[in-house]
Formats: structure tokens, sequence, C-alpha cells
């Protein structure tokens, strides 16, 4: 998976140099759907358990026909999930969903009527997944990954032409990752505030 991020990031590097365009960088946070099903899997009386669908990311990206009201961009982003977890008060023991990490590349189409002001954009793309499952009542962890569609959309107001505040959605499509009896499942919607800086 290395080898494949690598190679995006070669490609639009290479697209970047051969195009005329805007490279940005943004830091995002955002919550986004979760569903597993630690509990029916315990099925204890006694538990402590905990959800964290916080979302905090970043991502580079190239917006091409820099000027123009209409443009084509594609974008790298790195999104690190909340852990869920689930304590069996009387096993005394955890069963954890946790180093959760997907890395979602994205082309899109953007509407940029002016330099500054609002800009609207829609795309999709793959998103590549991982996420480390660990039963201590089995002394058990492993690490799974999975590669799933994503449809993608937003609004972000160019405060200047280096900076642009931003409002992002995304809809993930067949994102359970099982192991072992349990899942996580992130099919459904993600919603960002993001923060970008532009340079020409």
């Amino acid at each position: 998976m290395k080898k494949l991020i690598l190679f995006a990031v070669a490609v639009i590097m290479f697209s970047a140099n051969i195009m005329a365009a805007d490279v940005f960088v943004g830091v995002k946070g955002g919550v986004g759907a979760s569903d597993d099903n630690l509990k029916d899997i315990a099925n204890s009386n006694f538990y402590k358990y905990e959800d964290n669908n916080g979302i905090l990311g970043a991502e580079l990206g190239f917006d091409f026909n820099s000027g123009a009201s209409d443009r084509l961009g594609v974008k790298l982003g790195f999104n690190s999930y909340g852990k869920t977890s689930y304590e069996d008060k009387t096993l005394n023991s955890d069963l954890l969903l946790k180093n959760t990490i997907a890395v979602p590349l994205t082309a899109y189409y953007k509407y940029a009527s002016n330099e500054t002001g609002l800009h609207f954009w829609i795309g999709g793309g793959i998103t590549w997944a991982s996420l480390k499952f660990q039963d201590d009542r089995i002394n058990y962890g492993k690490t799974k990954d999975q590669i799933f569609p994503h449809a993608a959309g937003g609004v972000e107001w160019r405060a200047a032409k280096f900076i642009g505040i931003g409002l992002d959605l995304n809809y993930n499509f067949d994102a359970k990752i099982k192991s072992s009896g349990m899942y996580r499942d992130f099919t459904g919607l993600e919603g960002f505030l993001a923060f970008r800086l532009y340079f020409s």
C-alpha cells in the first residue's frame, strides 16, 4: 500500500509540473459514521463502552487550470479516527478497535467564479483504511486493511488568494472492516471543517 501512495503522490507532482496549478495543504477536523458490534460480542452486564467518532486529518492537493472558473483537481488525504473500546468489568478485559487511519485519494471538479469568495467542488475516489483489532480475552491482535470508494463535495470560502476555509462532506461506500468476528463500519457520511493554504 505504501508503494501505491508513493505512486499517487508522484503522479500528482508530475501533473502539477505540466499544468498550471495551485498547490494546497490543509488540516481538518470532523465527525463521521461509525458502527461496531463490540457490545454484541461481549454481552456483559458490567461494562464500559466508548465510541469516539471524531476524525483529524491533513491533505495535499492541486487545483489545475488555476485562475479559470472551471477547474479540475486531485488531493491526497490522511485521516486518523478515534478509538472504540469495550471494557468488560467482569473479566477485566478489553475489546479495542484502534489505530484507525484512512488515506483518501479524490479527483474533483471545482467551480470558482472569482479568485476569492465562495468556491464549490464535487468529486470522488478511493480510500485505503487500516484498523487494529484487539481482543484481550483470547490474546488476539491483528491489523486489517480495506479499500473502498467514496463520494465527496464541499464549499470553500477563499478569504484571500492563499487562504481557504471549507466545509467538506464525504460519503463512504461498503466501508466495513472485519476480523475474527469483530467489525467497525465507516459506511456513511463524514463532515469536516478544513483550513487550507494555497501556493501558486
